[in-house]
């Protein structure tokens, strides 16, 4: 039925009757119904999540973790957003769970254009990483990592910020030092990426601090980094 309905524009007050009070039952198939082009149900959806207040955390984690990543799609970011703002205000989740959240809510802030609460989230995001990969850095260091990452993305967007951008992605450079050593084929990407995000925001002529300039070295000589970056990282 779904499938049927989700392109009918006509059809939309009989989405939101099959959707009004089944959330639950439903959300499965309409999750995949709705990423597909022209869909009516994204819409519908955050509707009908919006007219269930009282839906158990539960639920709504397991809905959250359903919904696909923020880079496969835009049209249910605004969803996204409000199942993650639901949780975040519930209290229903430890440190460690509503840092990964507020990550993840900053990337789908960020694909809806509002940067400000996208930075907003990142930045919390960071500062509830920092104690918990202090404490116990083989479970939260690469989360720190990319935190920083998400977070200097989040201050390029902002004119004025390239400079904090520099600082956030080379701390995560920083990071990554000790886990590519352990592990260098797991960070690849993520030590390649966020160099290339470093070097995109970074002014003309500016110098990297001797930290971020030695992990950057670190990393070269480790395969991670081309050589040719060992000369950029001054």
């Amino acid at each position: 039925m779904l499938h049927r309905l989700h392109t009918r524009t006509g059809e939309v007050r009989w989405l939101k009757q099959a959707l009004s009070g089944r959330l639950v039952r439903w959300w499965k198939p309409a999750l995949a119904v709705a990423q597909e082009a022209d869909s009516a149900l994204p819409s519908v959806l955050e509707e009908a999540f919006a007219q269930t207040p009282l839906l158990p955390d539960n639920a709504r984690v397991t809905l959250y973790n359903a919904l696909p990543e923020a880079q496969r799609t835009v049209a249910l970011a605004p969803l996204a957003v409000l199942v993650a703002e639901a949780l975040l205000q519930s209290g229903a989740l430890d440190e460690a769970a509503r840092a990964a959240r507020l990550t993840n809510l900053g990337l789908r802030l960020s694909a809806l254009g509002q940067r400000e609460a996208a930075l907003q989230a990142t930045e919390e995001a960071v500062g509830l990483y920092r104690p918990l990969a202090e404490a116990q850095p083989d479970a939260f260091l690469p989360d720190l990592a990319g935190s920083l990452w998400t977070h200097g993305d989040s201050l390029t967007a902002m004119d004025d910020r390239k400079d904090d951008a520099v600082e956030a992605y080379g701390e995560a450079l920083t990071h990554l030092v000790p886990l590519a050593r352990q592990h260098p084929n797991d960070f690849r990407g993520q030590v390649r990426g966020t160099w290339a995000d470093l070097q995109a925001a970074r002014l003309p002529g500016t110098s990297l601090s001797p930290s971020v300039a030695c992990a950057c070295h670190e990393l070269v000589a480790l395969g991670l980094l081309d050589s040719s970056d060992a000369t950029e990282a001054r």
